[in-house]
């Protein structure tokens, strides 16, 4: 059968609608496999869906087990640490000083201080916290108090010793105005009396500086402030050394005067006069 041209007209016409009809769906249909969206090939980045797979949790088992770790050994420090502070504070009771009330008590305040740093490590969120903690427990050092103790003993022995001394220079003294009086020539251990009082009396303040520094003494101490404390011990030792030396220099010398002695011219009486008798 022969169509017209009006009739092949309208059936080119409804092939190529239909033939974009059907190229339709190919052009908005989601993309499979690899492919990325359109705009995912403009900007480079994943979709949403593909980021929260590689997103991180807030805390993973890996943190809370880094967190755990840190916490026991922080933990152990303290433990440690307040141990040793619990025996400082046995044997400065023991020792019986007179200052021992005042370090007691500070030793106290340092047990306190890291059963909260303790504490803190405890609640931490972070092993970051954790740690920042940690190196504060790692500057309380319970020995300090060792050295306290010991300085502090010294310092007593040397206020005795010193006591003594004292003691020693005033019957020195006694045997010296003796001597010269008997006419012996004692400048010299006058200059020696003299030199040995003066370290002597130095003591006194010296000692009394070391105590002060040695009771404000604490756990978290700097080197600077316990060398200090040792420093003024030192000197109150090195004048008490001097002060002895003087001592001993002193007596040697009064043993070894030679008394010159006071030697009486005899007195020549006149011959009695006799009158002549008449």
């Amino acid at each position: 059968m022969k169509r017209s041209p009006t009739t092949a007209l309208v059936a080119a016409a409804l092939a190529v609608v239909v033939s974009a009809g059907a190229a339709a769906p190919a052009a908005t249909a989601a993309p499979h496999g690899n492919h990325r969206p359109a705009a995912a090939a403009k900007t480079g980045h994943r979709p949403v869906a593909q980021h929260a797979k590689h997103a991180k949790p807030v805390k993973s088992k890996a943190d809370q087990k880094r967190l755990a770790v840190e916490q026991r050994k922080v933990t152990t420090w303290v433990a440690h640490k307040d141990a040793a502070l619990a025996r400082a504070a046995v044997r400065v009771a023991a020792a019986g000083l007179a200052e021992g009330d005042v370090v007691a008590a500070t030793i106290a305040a340092d047990r306190e201080a890291l059963a909260a740093l303790g504490t803190e490590a405890s609640a931490a969120a972070t092993p970051a916290e954790v740690k920042a903690i940690g190196k504060q427990v790692k500057q309380v050092r319970p020995e300090i108090y060792s050295i306290v103790l010991t300085g502090l003993r010294r310092a007593a022995a040397m206020q005795q010793q010193a006591l003594s001394t004292t003691d020693a220079l005033a019957e020195l003294t006694t045997q010296t105005d003796a001597a010269e009086v008997a006419g012996a020539d004692v400048a010299a251990i006058r200059e020696s009396l003299a030199a040995a009082t003066a370290a002597n009396d130095s003591v006194a303040g010296l000692v009394a500086a070391a105590v002060e520094k040695g009771i404000a003494l604490t756990a978290s101490s700097s080197h600077q402030e316990r060398a200090a404390f040792l420093a003024d011990l030192a000197a109150a030792g090195g004048q008490l050394d001097l002060a002895t030396e003087q001592l001993q220099v002193i007596a040697d010398a009064l043993a070894a005067l030679t008394v010159t002695p006071v030697v009486e011219e005899p007195v020549v009486e006149d011959p009695p006069v006799v009158e002549p008798v008449v």
